[in-house]
């Protein structure tokens, strides 16, 4: 029987005290990475809300009201006033049926609106049943938005 020598590995010593502080470090991340995992939601909130604090930009679509023509177009009108400290440009308004289906929209929009001022935004559209409520949401070139809902 042939009997081989297995080579010896050489026994590292890792003084006890450095093998507490290892074991105390990767705790200590640890512990942080489970804070941080579970607060990303509100470090992206928090990140948005600055975003909002730096444009002071705030809108609200104040009244919303349809009428239709002769030829059968239907006209959505949001007046949006800007609330804000800062202009506002809305570039999309988007109409929405009770069920939140988009009905129609206008993406091709650049209004701006200075502080304090209010402008009409428009929507047209064949497709309206009587008697049904909608949603009109406009939005800024920030994603600022707003809402308001109207029975046709």
């Amino acid at each position: 029987m042939n009997s081989m020598k297995l080579p010896r590995i050489p026994k590292i010593k890792i003084p006890e005290e450095n093998g507490k502080t290892a074991i105390l470090m990767l705790v200590v991340i640890l512990i942080l990475v489970v804070i941080i995992v579970i607060n990303v939601p509100k470090i992206m909130y928090i990140i948005g809300t600055t975003q909002f604090q730096l444009t002071n930009e705030s809108i609200s679509v104040v009244q919303c009201f349809s009428y239709q023509n002769q030829n059968g177009l239907i006209t959505i009108v949001a007046y949006v006033q800007n609330i804000g400290k800062s202009n506002a440009v809305i570039t999309s308004a988007y109409l929405y049926d009770e069920n939140g289906l988009e009905i129609a929209s206008n993406t091709s929009l650049s209004v701006k609106i200075p502080p304090g001022k209010a402008f009409p935004v428009y929507i047209q559209t064949f497709a309206l049943t009587p008697g049904n409520f909608y949603k009109v949401s406009v939005y800024t070139e920030v994603g600022t938005y707003s809402s308001c809902e109207l029975t046709y």
